[in-house]
């Protein structure tokens, strides 16, 4: 199956009108090509961020260096291709996200490759973290590695209100390699504060039950505390201290600045909650969604429609519920991402769902774009879906 990156950019929504596509492209080469993030600069520049397994085809102009490749396609505001970079070592490197910061792009990706290609950092394990440093055109300044022994897969990169960059994802390896924080389970979330000069490790902390932890995202408030939002299948154990309510739940970690965790809570029904996508802290109230097949239990107050459901809840900075809204059809709901912008909540959703449930539109093939504007009470005031006649969410 062939994967193609999409850029679709939208009219500003007044909210009183349809939302129309002001333009879109499919970017991408022979073989199997995935999109992971899109970062925009400051002139307007976009950087589409993901992975590939194309050689030289298509707009893809550098030949394949590993198994699968990060590959960075930068285009102007109006979509056409300034340039494409391949980035990589002899193995598989995979699951990309980026930050702009001084005219540089910061690029974090999943490595199982060993030094080799353009890769100059160490592998320490099965996977490590791997940030990449690059310029505005395309050349790699630095490269770094983070990880143990055994797997780390990365979620998330965000800058901190002190200037340096948060890296952070999920980490099997107890203290090995650069690691320097036992796990409590089977896995922990690994944050880690690094320098974007050089990509030294400025502090480090793995955060955990007794289980399986996955970590998903960052926010961070107006006074600098971090909230880690990701799912968890335990119950209190090592840093958790909020019993599980079904198989898995949304765990959100408060924390300082200096990694001390300030409180902790589990969010979640009698199945199934995984979360994924982008948090948002909005008017000091925290955004955060996934994927859950619970019913209304737990401390989940929405009915299910479908197999799996969108998620979203708004919590305040004390983690208390202020309100959770579900969204789905009959099928499969996978939540992608959200923004929190002008008193409005936009929600991204891949969904195979017919018109059912709260979906009001209809497909156009095996799985679209379902894309939601909310009030910030999380009512629906516009919807649509965007694809072809095959798999686009």
């Amino acid at each position: 199956m062939k994967l193609l990156f999409a850029l679709l950019l939208f009219t500003t929504y007044n909210f009183a009108q349809e939302i129309d596509i002001l333009w879109q492209k499919t970017i991408g080469g022979n073989f199997d090509d995935e999109s992971n993030d899109i970062v925009i600069n400051e002139t307007g520049d976009i950087f589409q961020i993901g992975s590939s397994r194309s050689g030289i085809s298509g707009d893809k102009t550098e030949a394949i260096i590993g198994e699968r490749d990060i590959w960075i396609v930068k285009t102007n505001a109006a979509g056409e291709i300034i340039w494409d970079k391949t980035f990589g070592g002899i193995d598989t490197d995979f699951f990309a996200k980026g930050i702009v910061l001084d005219n540089k792009l910061y690029v974090l990706s999943s490595s199982e490759s060993p030094i080799g290609g353009t890769k100059s950092a160490p592998n320490y394990g099965d996977s490590d973290y791997w940030l990449i440093c690059i310029d505005m055109d395309g050349n790699q300044l630095w490269d770094s590695s983070y990880g143990g022994d055994d797997f780390e897969q990365i979620s998330d990169i965000k800058l901190n209100p002190a200037g340096n960059l948060m890296i952070g994802g999920t980490s099997g390896s107890n203290i090995s390699g650069n690691k320097t924080d036992l796990i409590g389970g089977e896995a922990d979330y690994w944050i880690l504060e690094v320098n974007p000069i050089d990509g030294a490790i400025l502090k480090q902390k793995s955060i955990g039950s007794n289980g399986y932890d996955s970590f998903s995202s960052f926010s961070f408030d107006n006074d600098g505390f971090i909230y880690l939002i990701g799912d968890s299948d335990s119950d209190v154990g090592k840093d958790k201290t909020n019993a599980s309510y079904g198989e898995t739940d949304f765990w959100i970690v408060k924390m300082d600045s200096d990694f001390n965790i300030i409180a902790d809570k589990s969010f979640g029904g009698s199945s199934y909650e995984i979360a994924n996508g982008t948090s948002f802290i909005y008017n000091d109230f925290l955004y955060f969604a996934g994927g859950s097949d619970s019913d209304n239990d737990g401390n989940k107050t929405t009915t299910l429609f479908g197999i799996i459901d969108t998620w979203l809840l708004k919590v305040d900075l004390d983690l208390n519920i202020i309100w959770d809204k579900s969204f789905g059809g009959l099928d499969f709901q996978f939540f992608r991402d959200l923004a929190v912008k002008k008193d409005k909540i936009i929600v991204s959703i891949g969904s195979n769902s017919g018109v059912s449930g709260n979906k009001t539109v209809s497909p156009y093939g095996n799985d679209d774009i379902w894309l939601l504007i909310l009030d910030l009470e999380g009512e629906i005031e516009y919807q649509n879906g965007y694809g072809g006649n095959g798999y686009d969410g």
